[in-house]
């Protein structure tokens, strides 16, 4: 199984971690060990990413207007991704790493190969 790191942020983080926990069990059928670090916005602003290991950024719909600035702080190192709406709402866990995840990891699955 390869590791991979998200950083997830809401409002308060207590509706990411939900999100986070469906995620991570879609991320099994692709053999992926998905580890998800699910915060408030706020620990978003005040995290190193240079140093987080971090693989992919996923920001929650309620909080996107947070995106450009969390875009700026890791200046185009990390993939900072906007959750839509609609997969958040429902919690589509397979949804969500199949569009939100899995196309800013491709390469690095491959690596494991």
């Amino acid at each position: 199984m390869k590791k991979i790191r998200v950083f997830a942020a809401c409002q308060l983080g207590a509706s990411i971690s939900f999100f986070a926990e469906k995620l991570i069990e879609a991320a099994k059928e692709y053999d992926v060990d998905l580890e998800v670090k699910d915060r408030n916005i706020d620990e978003a602003h005040g995290t190193d990413f240079a140093n987080s290991g971090c693989d992919v950024i996923l920001i929650a719909p309620q909080v996107r207007f947070h995106g450009r600035r969390i875009r700026q702080q890791v200046d185009g190192k990390i993939p900072v991704v906007d959750i839509d709406g609609l997969t958040f709402a429902t919690m589509d866990g397979k949804w969500g790493f199949e569009t939100l995840i899995l196309p800013y990891i491709k390469d690095k699955l491959k690596e494991s190969d």
